[in-house]
């Protein structure tokens, strides 16, 4: 299928005005609780229609998400890009057609870069009232740890390896001012992180793109960016069918910290240590296991295999209409 015929079948325009609001009050350091009333005032002026819903501990966005089913309304998802990952995860649970939309008033903001939102409250809101409905992708991840299995979904990147690693030592920095937590996280943790080997194999093209070395991370996207504005897989789309798989080897800590601005811009893809391709399907397996996040959300610590896919066109997203053909 060609690209604007793929455009075509997966874009509504139909006029979304009502919208349940789940909102993180903790996000932006706890600073989003003071909020509340400013944010009901500005959608009411604007003419839309708002309930809002706030969270009370982890994964409480995901339980209202997936119950939100049947209301009329779109799910809002106010915060960054874990209480994006939460509320898309609590949808693609409830196996619903109910549409997503964002207001991006966390700190990273990842995924709703990528679909083109504003981050003003006012110019956001202008943005939901004449946006339009994309069909995108979600990426799914099955990962064992020990004995256990278990499985998710993620919307922007799952991550293994110092990237993982990271997510696990970011919280400690993340209200740092200019957005600056994200990078101390990546300096703190080169001071410890040791590279395993691994296996990772392409099952959507068995035998083109084979991985066995040590390995310093690897970042499966389905949006672009990762940590707030790291443009890890560049060429990423949301609506191509596929992930992006950024997979780095093995490198000294001075090696990386010279990398560093490459991949903050997406230059990286050229350097030598860096394994770049497209696929539908990935399997990994390590005899060091390795800590794992989806959406910069730590889900395990200590992964030995993991497998992730792509579902193609699996969520129902409002996005800009400006922004509808980039994505």
């Amino acid at each position: 299928m060609r690209d604007e015929e793929r455009m075509f079948i997966s874009m509504s325009d139909e006029s979304i005005h009502k919208f349940i609001a789940i909102l993180n009050p903790a996000a932006r350091v706890g600073r989003l609780a003071g909020d509340v009333e400013s944010i009901r005032q500005a959608f009411s002026e604007s003419g839309l229609d708002i309930q809002v819903a706030l969270t009370e501990r982890p994964l409480h966005a995901m339980e209202i998400a997936r119950n939100a089913t049947d209301t009329g309304r779109a799910v809002l998802a106010v915060g960054g890009d874990g209480t994006v990952n939460e509320v898309a995860r609590g949808l693609m649970d409830g196996n619903t057609s109910q549409t997503m939309a964002v207001l991006p008033l966390g700190t990273g903001n990842d995924f709703a870069r990528m679909i083109g939102m504003a981050s003003s409250l006012k110019d956001a809101i202008a943005q939901l009232k004449t946006g339009v409905v994309r069909s995108v992708d979600v990426g799914r991840v099955t990962f064992v740890e020990g004995e256990t299995s278990t499985s998710t979904f993620f919307v922007n990147a799952a991550g293994i390896g110092f990237d993982g690693y990271v997510a696990t030592i970011a919280p400690r920095y993340k209200g740092w001012p200019f957005n600056m937590g994200y990078l101390i996280s990546i300096l703190v943790s080169l001071a410890t992180w040791k590279s395993g080997r691994v296996v990772v194999r392409d099952l959507s093209d068995p035998g083109i793109h084979v991985f066995d070395q040590n390995m310093f991370f690897m970042t499966v996207g389905n949006a672009r960016d990762s940590g707030g504005g790291y443009s890890i897989n560049p060429r990423a789309s949301i609506v191509d069918g596929k992930l992006d798989v950024c997979l780095v080897a093995a490198v000294s800590r001075l090696r990386a910290l010279r990398m560093l601005p490459a991949a903050r811009d997406g230059n990286h893809l050229s350097l030598n240590e860096v394994r770049y391709w497209h696929s539908e399907r990935i399997q990994f397996s390590t005899d060091t296991p390795m800590p794992l996040h989806t959406d910069g959300e730590v889900q395990s610590y200590a992964v030995d295999r993991l497998e992730i896919s792509v579902i193609p066109g699996a969520l129902r997203v409002l996005v800009p209409h400006h922004a509808a053909g980039n994505l």
